[in-house]
């Protein structure tokens, strides 16, 4: 039925989403000069894109993903279809009317030579308008372009996740500074460049090792983070603790730190991030204590399944009861109990010593009042009455004198 719809010269539409066809792509349909809007996703078509439509640059919208093409993109894509204006299609969700390049879901696997897959991107310098960049689940191989920054400074979105792509996301990508959306998930990427605006960070099943990203610290307005299923040197996976400069991402609604290997406790910050509605720290080696705050009182948003050190928590994660935790309660009965008795000890010397001095005070004063009765029973003789009394010792008064 294609082949036959090469002739129609005026043809100006024409759509055929999900339509079940099969075959290859007529090399006549490119030859339409007239043509602006050529639908063909969601079928079963194979083989490769005809070179016939990269001389075409009348085609405004044109939609091949979900097909089962193969072959190689055209380095000079950018150069064929200097207009191309594709609408975002319904799998994306709120993104209407965008602009859009996307032949996601084929098997396109790069160039003729079998070099770079990714040699195309350089010449979408030309899409001056567009703001998505779509080309996930193809078999596209190679490494990102240090000229990836000299895509449309208007640049939304980028998804090349489920490729081949190896290496480094370089950091001229910082230089887009419209860019929120960036997919690369399922790759082969092992270090990851500066990205500050992003508002969804997709890396998932790579080969990421080593720390998590310092640069992570700058995107300030992230909401969706996912590094689950990454590597370290090849063969390990993620290790130590979950840092600390994750605290600084206030904006995260959505956390997948799944499948690697960190080996630390849960720091209580993440149950502090106030939108965070949805975190999966599974299959990690996580230890201690499970927060009982933020996203950690929902079982139905949290996953901690195959830490096997971990306890606490709410009753509905079905953990273990923290050993520390009973410890700590023990400690803390033997703390009151010591505090009790040094505090019931002292009041009780205290009073004791309250007793004794009122005691003491009470015989002091009998004493007292005994020593002046005593007195008060005998005269007080003076010792001018002692004089007086032999009337001054004179030798005529004198009785008699010893020998």
């Amino acid at each position: 039925m294609l082949a036959s719809l090469g002739n129609l010269s005026s043809l100006v539409r024409l759509d055929l989403l999900e339509k079940t066809l099969e075959g290859s792509i007529p090399k006549d349909l490119g030859r339409i000069r007239s043509i602006k809007c050529l639908q063909l996703a969601f079928n079963k078509l194979a083989g490769i894109i005809p070179s016939s439509f990269y001389n075409n640059s009348a085609l405004l919208d044109f939609k091949l993903l979900s097909n089962q093409l193969s072959g190689t993109i055209h380095p000079d894509i950018g150069l064929a279809f200097p207009h191309l204006n594709q609408t975002v299609p319904r799998d994306l969700g709120m993104l209407h009317n965008a602009q859009i390049i996307g032949m996601s879901h084929n098997q396109l696997d790069g160039n003729s030579t079998g070099g770079d897959g990714l040699s195309f991107i350089p010449s979408l310098v030309n899409y001056t308008q567009i703001k998505y960049l779509i080309f996930r689940d193809n078999l596209l191989r190679g490494s990102l372009p240090s000229t990836i920054d000299n895509l449309s400074t208007q640049a939304l979105g980028i998804n090349l996740g489920t490729n081949q792509i190896h290496g480094t996301v370089p950091s001229e990508i910082e230089n887009l500074a419209s860019l929120s959306i960036f997919d690369m998930s399922a790759n082969r990427l092992v270090e990851v460049g500066n990205m500050i605006n992003l508002i969804a960070l997709y890396l998932p099943n790579n080969r990421l090792s080593g720390s998590l990203p310092n640069t992570l610290a700058k995107c300030v307005t992230l909401q969706d983070l996912r590094l689950d299923g990454n590597f370290f040197h090849g063969e390990s996976f993620f290790h130590g603790e979950i840092p600390v400069a994750l605290q600084i991402l206030r904006s995260l609604e959505y956390l997948d730190l799944s499948c690697n290997n960190f080996s630390s406790h849960i720091p209580a910050y993440i149950g502090k991030l106030p939108f965070l509605a949805y975190l999966n720290l599974s299959f990690n080696e996580l230890n201690g204590e499970v927060p009982k705050l933020g996203v950690f009182i929902n079982a139905t948003m949290v996953s901690v399944e195959g830490n096997y050190n971990l306890c606490g928590g709410i009753q509905q994660l079905n953990l273990s009861i923290c050993p520390t935790s009973s410890i700590k309660k023990e400690k803390h009965l033997a703390i009151k109990i010591v505090v009790l008795v040094i505090t019931t000890t002292f009041c009780l010397s205290l009073l004791a010593l309250i007793l004794i001095v009122r005691c003491w005070r009470r015989n002091s004063r009998k004493n007292v009042s005994s020593i002046q009765l005593y007195n008060n029973q005998f005269k007080r003789i003076l010792d001018s009455d002692i004089h007086k009394a032999p009337r001054g010792f004179f030798e005529s008064n004198i009785i008699g004198a010893g020998s």
